[in-house]
């Protein structure tokens, strides 16, 4: 299978660690962070990456060179001149002629890509997001998924929300089909495209891209406080941990008493407060190689007390909480 990486960016936010070097090259570790995406698309099968990389800088091709050492095919596409997260899929299209990764090359991730791929098979999607609760949803383009998987809205972190949310937040992972490219193979030249506003919501308003939800290890490394936070828990083992192919750790909490108070049962989002110590004890969990699962019973709605709508937006609004306080559950409670 191919990956396509875009690593062509400036990485501005990230300078005062990246110096001149393109953000996908800093060493977290001892190792740039885009070896180990490499690695973990060679253990996934991959045998071919396509990497845009920036005009200013050749310090990727220097060190991966043609691939070969590191057991995988390379070849590079030079960005001349910036064409967005979308636009190089023009040259992706010109010699990619199957389904294929996409992935932006600041991430950090461990994830066991064949799962994710039966999953856009199974769906017959023409994109299919790998998507996770993060710690700054409010500041994240979330998306609106479907029991059965599809999307079927973007919010964008640029328009406010004055509403409560699912925190399922667009991870910058994604298995493209092959038939998105036609567009492309009709252009003369590249243009500048957005790929979550130009590619991604189109893809959405016609119903056929879906979210593969995963509790798995991907963050981006763009600013200090990321990159430092990423370090970290790769140095102690929390990012292979959370690979799917490994058994999962869990702490499972109950939500009433637990994570909101309680003194009588919670019929309205109204009535929901979180304690005073759970969201900080929810971080702990997030930075372990634990999953924090909630999970409670709630007999309002058999008793007729509240509606299944009304829960969902009890629980919308607890992870909205969470989310502000930088905390996160891996799914929604059940």
């Amino acid at each position: 299978m191919i990956a396509f990486i875009q690593a062509g960016g400036s990485g501005t936010r990230l300078k005062e660690i990246s110096g001149n070097l393109p953000k996908p090259m800093v060493a977290i570790n001892g190792k740039p962070i885009l070896q180990y995406q490499i690695e973990n698309l060679v253990s996934n099968g991959f045998d071919k990456a396509i990497i845009v990389v920036p005009s200013w800088s050749t310090a990727i091709q220097e060190y991966f060179e043609d691939g070969r050492k590191f057991g995988i095919k390379i070849e590079y596409i030079i960005e001349d001149k910036p064409l967005g997260t979308g636009g190089a899929l023009y040259y992706a299209a010109k010699t990619i002629k199957e389904d294929f990764a996409l992935l932006f090359g600041d991430l950090m991730i461990d994830i066991d890509w064949k799962r994710m791929v039966r999953f856009h098979k199974d769906k017959n999607a023409v994109i299919t997001t790998f998507v996770h609760p993060n710690s700054h949803p409010y500041d994240s383009d979330v998306l609106v998924v479907a029991s059965n998987g599809k999307i079927t809205n973007l919010l964008s972190k640029k328009e406010p929300r004055d509403f409560y949310y699912q925190n399922i937040t667009n991870a910058g992972l994604y298995i493209v089909s092959d038939i998105l490219l036609e567009t492309f193979r009709g252009l003369d030249e590249p243009i500048k495209e957005d790929f979550e506003k130009d590619i991604l919501l189109p893809s959405i308003c016609i119903g056929s891209a879906y979210a593969y939800k995963s509790s798995e290890y991907v963050k981006d490394c763009g600013t200090p406080d990321r990159f430092y936070s990423v370090s970290e828990d790769q140095r102690n083992g929390v990012v292979s941990s959370k690979n799917l192919s490994n058994k999962q750790k869990c702490i499972f909490l109950d939500r009433d008493g637990t994570i909101n108070v309680f003194g009588d049962f919670v019929t309205h989002h109204d009535k929901l407060t979180l304690k005073d110590d759970a969201s900080e004890a929810i971080k702990r969990i997030n930075k372990s190689q634990y999953l924090a699962i909630c999970i409670t019973n709630q007999p309002i709605i058999a008793r007729g007390d509240a509606s299944l709508e009304e829960l969902q937006t009890i629980h919308d609004k607890m992870e909205c909480l969470l989310g502000q306080d930088g905390a996160y559950l891996p799914s929604s409670p059940r």
